[in-house]
């Protein structure tokens, strides 16, 4: 299907010259859309320039008119075994419905068919992943209308420090310890591997890129709660006090048990002390993000830790390409 757009509009890739106004429009979009002021930064958009691993500025498309106003940008990251290429499109809502969308959107699928895919398992399904936020309706209609199916519900969850805080117990044999990045990141990190390997969409990451991405959403060691049954680390809980998002609110990015020692209350242990430490870091809650349909328990662990469902966002897939059998 060939697409002529109402107005004309050229597409490029960006450079760190266009980071301003990317960070603008992503904010002012997302605000649009749904009501809800979010705050990404000039500076964490710099910094994933320098991700190890991820193209950023070839993988990203902008669309601008002639005297050089962008009116929309769209995202192609593929990351191994390359089965889930995410996109993530923002369009300027005077832009909406003139073609823009549809053209980026293509754009993103052969630059996935082009530079992903053939670095994929040549028998795998592939496809083109997108969220949503259930409040953005035209983001919402657009992938429905560009066959995205929708997959998975993802909620923010959150509580208010309006009471006394539970004591965590550790069950015996279970030492909280503070974290030393110098010797113990790789420990950290083969643990979060383990302890998220059963979770919808979960595909393993070099530790480069990991390391790279955690020590930027949670740059203070002290909030990087690791429990440890003798030299093994047992469970974590990763957390932040600095998203500009949700200022008066700490942030648990990571909370993970490994299979040995789940069913010992070390999940709920470790919220309490990361609520504890937030509450007496001056912050009036918390939250983090889950996956509604969490097989191993968690949303019913967050609910008896008295968070409660604030968000909702969709996932969605668009199948690239099917699952073949070797011949």
């Amino acid at each position: 299907m060939t697409i002529t757009p109402t107005l004309a509009f050229t597409l490029r890739h960006p450079t760190l010259d266009d980071v301003p106004v990317i960070t603008q429009q992503i904010n002012a979009v997302h605000f649009h859309d749904t009501g809800v002021a979010t705050i990404v930064t000039e500076e964490r958009m710099r910094a994933l320039w320098d991700a190890p691993g991820i193209d950023i500025p070839g993988s990203v498309y902008l669309a601008h008119t002639p005297d050089n106003q962008v009116v929309g940008f769209d995202t192609c990251i593929g990351l191994p075994p390359f089965e889930e290429i995410e996109t993530e499109m923002t369009i300027l809502p005077e832009w909406r419905g003139q073609g823009v969308e549809e053209i980026l959107l293509q754009t993103v699928i052969d630059h996935a068919m082009r530079v992903h895919i053939p670095q994929a398992d040549p028998h795998s399904r592939i496809v083109l992943k997108a969220s949503a936020d259930e409040r953005a309706i035209w983001q919402n209609q657009f992938l429905q209308a560009h066959a995205f199916q929708l997959v998975r519900g993802f909620w923010k969850m959150q509580i208010d420090f309006d009471s006394a805080l539970p004591t965590p117990t550790w069950a015996d044999g279970l030492e909280l310890r503070p974290y030393d990045p110098a010797t113990q990141d790789h420990l950290v990190y083969a643990a979060v591997m383990d302890a998220f390997a059963e979770h919808w969409g979960f595909h393993p990451v070099p530790f480069e890129q990991w390391d790279f991405i955690m020590r930027r959403e949670c740059p203070d060691p002290t909030l990087w709660f690791n429990v440890w049954s003798g030299d093994e680390i047992a469970g974590l809980a990763i957390c932040t006090t600095d998203r500009p998002d949700t200022p008066d609110l700490g942030y648990v990015a990571d909370l993970g048990v490994r299979r040995n020692y789940r069913k010992l209350g070390l999940g709920l242990a470790l919220l309490h002390h990361a609520f504890g430490e937030f509450k007496q870091r001056g912050k009036k809650g918390a939250s983090l993000h889950v996956d509604s349909e969490n097989m191993t328990g968690a949303t019913r662990l967050y609910e008896r830790a008295g968070m409660h469902v604030v968000e909702t966002s969709w996932k969605y897939h668009r199948v690239l390409r099917e699952a073949t059998t070797p011949s």
